[in-house]
């Protein structure tokens, strides 16, 4: 049995590229972003994540998101509004071509 990429959340990951779309839009089911998590394809991934809301403003920025796995995790409790799209930027991905994200 293969194993695939999974996370805690029921909502499907955001997945980036080093090539493609940078950003994508996601609407939040509640009111808040308590974790992140993503999945890299390759072991000690890093990137930077921006959130802006509906607006354009910059709600969470953190740069050299990532760690030695292939698995990074952080608890952000960021407030959203929700219902609302935010747009969400995933940039300077070093050490793979890919990162699957997951916000709930």
């Amino acid at each position: 049995m293969s194993q695939s990429r999974k996370s805690t959340t029921e909502a499907a990951p955001l997945s980036f590229k080093t090539n493609g779309e940078a950003s994508q839009m996601f609407r939040p089911s509640s009111n808040k972003i308590g974790w992140v998590h993503a999945q890299a394809n390759k072991p000690g991934a890093l990137f930077d994540l921006t959130v802006k809301d509906i607006h354009g403003y910059v709600v969470l920025y953190k740069q050299d998101c990532g760690n030695e796995t292939d698995r990074f995790g952080e608890l952000i409790n960021q407030e959203v509004m929700m219902g609302q799209e935010i747009e969400v930027t995933v940039d300077n991905i070093r050490n793979a071509e890919s990162i699957d994200l997951f916000l709930n």
